[in-house]
């Protein structure tokens, strides 16, 4: 793999924020080394070296599947100026709550060579998730499906339960909850910025109530099932010490 300019400012990056501990740097030049390697079998990668560069190259695809989606989204808004901006400001929310959820998922091996494939894994399912949602908008495909029996208070009260319960199962890693707490954050300011892109209507010149709850609900409930996820994978963790 050809390394251009930006990957190596990004990986020089996040070298210098220190967020993979204190062989971060050492992880990540193993890693530019390994990427400068063409001849990498990513099908079987040998060593952790390997392994990590291909999860970086699997994010690098799925993030330009994303922005070739997101171009033809914005192409579609044509001249509706305000939804655009919207749309922009969903996406940037998203990117935040991209890179804070996977330090989080990366930060149960904080300090190892491991942490930098789990963060690029994470990176790339969560992108390829986000890749999913927009294409909808590039076939004309509603995104609000939400059963309309789920109203989002009671959807919302569900994800506080289930948030609550991870964060207990957190109670001696400061880090980690500090981490989740972070991506937590980020995702509300992305569901919240999404749900108004998703419910504004030219017609109305605003948001559509029924729409915007719809679209609230919907991503509450996928974002509980992920945390329920890890809530059973933290589970049988402090089950087995």
């Amino acid at each position: 793999m050809a390394l251009d300019e930006h990957v190596t400012e990004e990986i020089q990056a996040l070298v210098d924020t220190n967020k993979f501990g204190p062989g971060g740097a050492v992880h990540f030049l193993h890693l530019y080394n390994a990427l400068s390697d063409d001849t990498i079998p990513c099908d079987a990668p040998q060593t952790q070296a390997e392994m990590n560069a291909c999860s970086f190259k699997d994010y690098k695809e799925a993030d330009a599947e994303l922005n070739k989606v997101y171009r033809e989204v914005m192409s579609k808004l044509n001249n509706d100026t305000k939804r655009k901006n919207l749309l922009k400001k969903a996406e940037l929310s998203w990117i935040k709550f991209r890179d804070t959820q996977s330090e989080y998922e990366a930060s149960v091996c904080w300090g190892g060579s491991m942490s930098v494939g789990f963060y690029y894994d994470s990176l790339a399912s969560i992108t390829e998730a986000r890749t999913e949602e927009l294409a909808k908008y590039t076939k004309n495909v509603s995104t609000n499906n939400v059963n309309s029996k789920v109203v989002y208070k009671e959807a919302d009260a569900e994800l506080n339960k289930v948030y609550k319960d991870v964060m207990a199962q957190l109670t001696q890693e400061r880090k980690r909850k500090k981490l989740l707490k972070a991506a937590e954050l980020a995702w509300i300011k992305y569901r919240d910025a999404q749900s108004e892109f998703e419910a504004f209507e030219v017609e109305r010149g605003g948001r559509n109530k029924e729409m915007y709850l719809g679209c609230l609900t919907s991503m509450t409930v996928s974002r509980t099932e992920e945390l329920k996820k890890e809530r059973k994978y933290l589970h049988s963790v402090n089950d087995r010490n």
